[in-house]
């Protein structure tokens, strides 16, 4: 569907009606490909990001409550327009930008305590940066960091999904023979 493509990261999604594939061009640009009836590649160029560091990790989840899904990808989180035509909006989600591939990471948002949360890993990182963020009174404001401690720290995250009981994550790490599957409760800060 194009060429020249770049990206770890893409996503099965619909954006306003419309079935396609969200991709991380070039780890800056956020590419929707379109299916179309004529078979022929169409992609939109969601949002061009101008940051310090590489992009990666994409999640959707309603930030705003306004009903429409949002993208949380890296440090942003783009707000859905109203309508396919309308631009989409970026925001911080938080500043792991100070290296050249900082904001390359694993993503996953669930519900904490009520609210939509959203858990980053650096996936190139040893040892990772390791957080769960709490969304803000103000979604447009930055989120509010809560770093998660594991014991011998965090190598390489590739895998870090929700898990089977509310408010945890697995994380799953690419560190050779010393790889570990971690489940981590976010409330009571458990690791196993």
């Amino acid at each position: 569907i194009d060429t020249g493509a770049s990206f770890r990261d893409c996503l099965d999604t619909t954006l306003h009606g419309r079935p396609g594939l969200l991709a991380t061009h070039l780890q800056t640009q956020l590419r929707f490909y379109e299916r179309t009836a004529s078979g022929k590649p169409a992609y939109r160029e969601v949002y061009s990001i101008y940051t310090p560091s590489a992009q990666s990790g994409l999640v959707r989840a309603d930030v705003d409550g306004d009903g429409n899904p949002d993208i949380l990808h890296g440090n942003y989180w783009l707000r859905a327009p109203a309508r396919w035509e309308d631009g989409w909006r970026l925001f911080a989600l938080n500043t792991w930008f100070y290296q050249p591939r900082s904001a390359m990471v694993r993503i996953v948002a669930l519900p904490l305590g009520g609210r939509l949360a959203a858990v980053e890993a650096e996936s190139e990182a040893s040892p990772a940066r390791f957080a769960w963020f709490a969304l803000p009174a103000n979604p447009r404001d930055e989120w509010i960091q809560h770093d998660i401690a594991v014991p011998g720290g965090l190598h390489h995250p590739q895998v870090l999904v929700q898990g089977d009981a509310p408010g945890t994550v697995v994380a799953g790490e690419d560190n050779g023979p010393g790889s570990r599957l971690l489940r981590i409760n976010l409330t009571t800060g458990e690791v196993r």
